[in-house]
C-alpha cells in the first residue's frame, strides 16, 4: 500500500515527467557538448566532467521537483497549493513538451553530429595528403668515439624522431632514406638533388650524445640547408624517457614553424610508456641491422630456398644494392618491392603516384615510375607493385596505377593490394 501512495503522490507532483525531462535536456546538452568541444581540441575530461555535473544535478532536481511545483503563481511549495485538475494538467503539457521538444533537438544534434564526424573525416584525410610544410630530418650526429655502435643510435633515433613528426597531419615528412644524402651547411652539388632540397620547405638537423643513461639531443631548424638555424633547443632526459622527449621535440617543431600540435599527436602522448635502456638498445640495433640489405643478407636467403629476393626500403636506401644483387644472382632473382601513393601531378611526382615505406606512413618523395624505370635499369628482374590507396579495400586493384608502370617498363610487373573478388583478377591481367 506504501509503494502505490508514494507513486501516486509521485504523479500527483509531476516527478516522473519533471525527471524525465531533466534526463531529455540532458541529453541535448551531452550531444551538443560531444559536437562542439572536439572541435576545440578540448580535452576530454570537459566532457566527462559534464557528465557527472549533469548526474549530481539529477539528485536535486528530483528533490525540487518533489517539493515544489509550478502553479499559476510561479513556483510554490505543493502542500501549500491546492491540487486542482486544470494545474496539474497544464504542468503535465509543459512537461511533455519540454520532453519530446528534447529528445527531436537530440536526435538532430545526434545527426548533425554523425555528418560533423564525416566531415571531419574528411577533412583529415585531405590533410594527409595536403601537409602545410614538407620537411627533411637530416641524421642527427652522433660522436662515435664516445658512443658504443654510434651507427645503430644514429640511425634509431633520428628514425623514430621522423616516425613521430610524421603523425603530424599537418607535416609531409621525408624518409630517413631520401635526407640521408643532405648535410646541413652544404649545399648539394647533384642537380636533382639541389632540385630536390629547393622543394623541401625546413631542415630539421641535430646532435646525439649518450652518457650513461642520459640522453641529450640538441635541435635546430633550418630555412634552407646552409643558412644558420633559425631555431634550436637542447633536450636532456632519461634514456627511459626517451618516447616523451621525441615527442616533446616533435611537439615543440610544430610549434616553431607555427604549427598546432593536434589532437592526434595530444592522444598519441598518452600512450607512451618508460623504455628499459638495456630494451631500447637492443631495439634500436635490431632495428638497424634488420634495415640493411646486403649482398650477404641475399645470399643466405637464397640458400634457404628461395628463388627470388625482394627489396624494398632497402633498396630505397641504397639503389645500389639492386645492381649487386642483379651481378652476383641475376636479375630473376631480384625483385623490387614498391608502395605507391596517389598524391596527384606536381614537378615532383609528374606519374601522380609518389613511393612510400614503412608501411605507408613515411613518404620519400620520389616518383613512381622515375623509380620503377630506375629500378629496371639497375637490374631489377620483376617489380612487386603495391597501391596503398587500394591495399586492404578489396575493391579491386589500383588499374590506372598498375597500367602505368606495366606500360612504361620492360619487366613483370606483379600487382598487390586491392583484390577482394575473382573477377578484379580478371580485371588487372
Amino acid at each position: 500500500m506504501k509503494l502505490k501512495k508514494f507513486y501516486r503522490e509521485l504523479v500527483r507532483r509531476n516527478v516522473i515527467r519533471a525527471v524525465l525531462a531533466y534526463l531529455a535536456v540532458a541529453w541535448v546538452l551531452i550531444e551538443f557538448s560531444s559536437v562542439v568541444l572536439p572541435t576545440f581540441d578540448a580535452p576530454p575530461y570537459l566532457l566527462q566532467g559534464i557528465i557527472y555535473f549533469l548526474s549530481i544535478g539529477l539528485v536535486f532536481w528530483s528533490v525540487f521537483a518533489w517539493i515544489y511545483d509550478l502553479t499559476p503563481e510561479g513556483w510554490k511549495k505543493t502542500p501549500e497549493w491546492t491540487d486542482s485538475t486544470a494545474t496539474r494538467q497544464a504542468n503535465t503539457r509543459r512537461l511533455n513538451a519540454v520532453i519530446a521538444g528534447s529528445v527531436v533537438t537530440a536526435l538532430l544534434l545526434l545527426l548533425a553530429g554523425s555528418f560533423w564526424a564525416g566531415s571531419r573525416w574528411n577533412q583529415k584525410e585531405s590533410l594527409v595528403y595536403n601537409p602545410v610544410y614538407r620537411i627533411a630530418v637530416l641524421p642527427l650526429q652522433v660522436d662515435s668515439t664516445r658512443v658504443t655502435d654510434a651507427s645503430s643510435y644514429q640511425n634509431g633515433i633520428t628514425g623514430e624522431l621522423i616516425d613521430y613528426l610524421s603523425r603530424s597531419r599537418s607535416l609531409m615528412v621525408l624518409s630517413q632514406a631520401s635526407t640521408e644524402v643532405f648535410q646541413a651547411g652544404m649545399v648539394p652539388g647533384n642537380p636533382y638533388l639541389k632540385s630536390t632540397s629547393e622543394q623541401i620547405d625546413y631542415f630539421v638537423s641535430g646532435t646525439l650524445e649518450i652518457m650513461d643513461n642520459t640522453l641529450n639531443v640538441s635541435v635546430a631548424i633550418h630555412k634552407k640547408l646552409e643558412q644558420e638555424p633559425f631555431w634550436n633547443r637542447d633536450y636532456t632526459s632519461d634514456i627511459t624517457d626517451t618516447r616523451l622527449q621525441l615527442q616533446a621535440i616533435s611537439g615543440d617543431i610544430e610549434e616553431a614553424l607555427g604549427l598546432r600540435p593536434g589532437r592526434r599527436t595530444s592522444e598519441f602522448k598518452k600512450e607512451l610508456t618508460s623504455v628499459r635502456p638495456e630494451t631500447f638498445e637492443l631495439y634500436l640495433k635490431g632495428k638497424y641491422y634488420l634495415s640493411l640489405n646486403t649482398l650477404e643478407d641475399m645470399r643466405r636467403v637464397l640458400l634457404a630456398g628461395a628463388e627470388k629476393v625482394s627489396v624494398n626500403s632497402g633498396a630505397v636506401k641504397d639503389p645500389d644494392i639492386i645492381r649487386q644483387g642483379a651481378e652476383a644472382f641475376g636479375n630473376q632473382c631480384v625483385v623490387l618491392g614498391m608502395d605507391a601513393l596517389h598524391v596527384g601531378v606536381s614537378d615532383a611526382t609528374p606519374s601522380g603516384y609518389e613511393v612510400v615505406i614503412h608501411g605507408g606512413r613515411v613518404r620519400t618523395g620520389m616518383d613512381a615510375l622515375e623509380w620503377a624505370q630506375r629500378a629496371e635499369s639497375l637490374g631489377a628482374g620483376e617489380i612487386c607493385l603495391n597501391s596503398i590507396d587500394a591495399d586492404g579495400t578489396k575493391d579491386g586493384y589500383e588499374l590506372t596505377l598498375t597500367a602505368l608502370i606495366s606500360a612504361n617498363v620492360d619487366i613483370p610487373v606483379i600487382a598487390s593490394g586491392g583484390a577482394g573478388k575473382p573477377e578484379h583478377l580478371c580485371d588487372v591481367l
